[in-house]
């Protein structure tokens, strides 16, 4: 079997003996969308490559400059990102040019996040080439994109949610 990655071409070959037919099937189907999201997660990491972000600074930059403009308690921004605070921690540690963690003036307990000025010019940066990507992919999908975009979002209320 596969875990993340390259995946092979097709592995249910293995796995035909072991299951019956509808799990084969079944089980094919979530290889599917595994190798489709394995496909556009390499599309966007190459992006942000050239732009020297990895796709997680790429997301936190992206949350911090359309969900939290004003900045946020870690907490929080770790909460919006779906991961937890220590992973949030070594996320924002990656790269002390891309973002300002300030004590909060009311609470000196919580930390605020902002993107620093070196972070919002690489997000500057890579956002159009990002965004030209996105519509080039939704017009060569476009026969199938507006059924593919809500049946993904409706797997989010059917996959269990589970932070990292």
């Amino acid at each position: 079997m596969f875990v993340f990655g390259p995946l092979p071409d097709n592995p249910t070959d293995d796995v035909a003996s072991e299951l019956d037919k509808e799990a084969v099937s079944a089980l094919a189907g979530l290889y599917t969308l595994a190798r489709a999201g394995h496909a556009i997660l390499s599309s966007i990491e190459a992006i942000a490559t050239r732009h020297n972000l990895t796709p997680a600074q790429f997301r936190l930059l992206m949350v911090l400059r359309f969900v939290h403009p004003q900045g946020a308690p870690m907490s929080q921004v770790a909460e919006s990102l779906s991961i937890r605070a220590p992973s949030l921690t070594e996320l924002v540690g990656s790269d002390g040019d891309l973002f300002v963690r300030q004590g909060d003036a009311s609470d000196r307990r919580q930390v605020i996040l902002t993107a620093s000025t070196e972070g919002n010019r690489r997000l500057d940066r890579a956002l159009p080439e990002m965004a030209a990507h996105a519509v080039s992919l939704r017009d060569r999908l476009a026969a199938t994109w507006d059924t593919l975009i809500p049946g993904a979002e409706h797997l989010f209320d059917e996959v269990p949610k589970e932070k990292s």
